[in-house]
């Protein structure tokens, strides 16, 4: 007769000659679980992280129509870079791509766009459709 440990998924059976054998691997692995959540607990992102990985294994899960079962980590990281690859490498409609940090001509923009106002109440919003406009032409 063989005993199993369920250690992640369903998928993830460890088999055990003996009952004895299997008990103290479950609870050897219960200790090592319990002493990872206690860590976690500490870390103020662990709930962020969590939830992005609950997220993923459910994606996967619909994807995959394998709802009663969790992917193993390489499969996973393996589905999210498919996931990734298949996102449109330009941007949705009403956006624009530009750089991190404003050039020289993006700032240029800005200041012209103000200084035209001749008030120096210069919208910001004509400021940012300056900067945006200087950009797309691709000023340093």
């Amino acid at each position: 007769m063989m005993f199993y440990v369920h250690v992640y998924g369903p998928d993830d059976l460890h088999p055990f000659e003996d009952e004895l054998s299997a008990l103290r691997e479950a609870n050897k692995l219960n200790a090592m679980f319990v002493k990872q959540m206690e860590q976690n607990a500490k870390d103020p992102n662990w709930p962020v992280c969590y939830a992005a990985d609950m997220r993923a294994i459910k994606m996967w899960q619909e994807k995959t129509g394998k709802a009663d079962t969790w992917p193993d980590h390489a499969d996973l990281v393996c589905f999210l870079l498919e996931q990734l690859e298949k996102r449109p490498a330009s941007p949705p409609d009403g956006f624009v791509m530009v750089p991190v940090e404003p050039t020289g001509a993006m700032i240029d923009a800005a200041a012209s766009h103000e200084f035209q106002q001749c008030s120096g109440n210069a919208s910001y919003v004509g400021i940012y459709k300056a900067m945006i406009a200087a950009a797309q032409k691709g000023g340093a």
